[in-house]
Parts: C-alpha cells; sequence; structure tokens
C-alpha cells in the first residue's frame, strides 16, 4: 500500500470520531444525526450509482467512466461506514464475519 493511503479502518474511526464528538460541519455526523432511515436511503441511492456507472464503463470503457465507477464506490462504501457507525456496528464483526463466510465455502 503505497504511503499516506488511508484504510477503511481509519476511515470508519474518523467517521466514528465525528460522530461522537458531534462534529459541526460534518456531513458524516449530519448523516447520523437525521438516524438510519436517512443513511439507509442514501445507501440505496448510492448502490443505484453503482449499478448504472458499471453499465456504463461495461458498454463503453474508458479513463472517465472508470473514475466515475470509482467514485460512486466510494460513496458506497462511505455510507455503509457512516450506518456502520450509526449501529455501534465495529469493523472487525464486518471482518469477523467476511471470514467466516469465506471459510465456509472451502
Amino acid at each position: 500500500m503505497p504511503k499516506n493511503q488511508l484504510t477503511l479502518e481509519e476511515l470508519f474511526a474518523t467517521i466514528k470520531n465525528k460522530i461522537a464528538t458531534k462534529e459541526e460541519n460534518s456531513y458524516s455526523y449530519e448523516l447520523a444525526k437525521k438516524g438510519v432511515e436517512k443513511i439507509s436511503r442514501k445507501i440505496g441511492e448510492e448502490a443505484l450509482e453503482v449499478v448504472v456507472a458499471a453499465f456504463i464503463n461495461d458498454k463503453n470503457p474508458n479513463a472517465k467512466n472508470r473514475e466515475e465507477l470509482i467514485g460512486e464506490i466510494c460513496d458506497l462504501f462511505y455510507h455503509n461506514l457512516v450506518l456502520m457507525a450509526a449501529e455501534k456496528i465495529e469493523f472487525s464483526e464486518i471482518l469477523s464475519e467476511l471470514t467466516r463466510r469465506n471459510n465456509k465455502k472451502k
């Protein structure tokens, strides 16, 4: 991993901190304050945008479409992390479940 590259765990810790400290002018805090329904709606919106961007990139692969797809995937990751923070789900719980599912398939 390149130096100074943010990990998902670091991003998650930042999101949790902004929510816990009720950081003003923080989108993470403002979104969490609006509740799980609002966060879930954003996840649905971002998921649809990922699907659309993926289809566009598949039909017309180029740097712009790839960049758009990456951006939409980032938005989806981010909003899922906000939901996890709001619901007090730890990153380790997600990794444990992914490990369990991976081990089940072997």
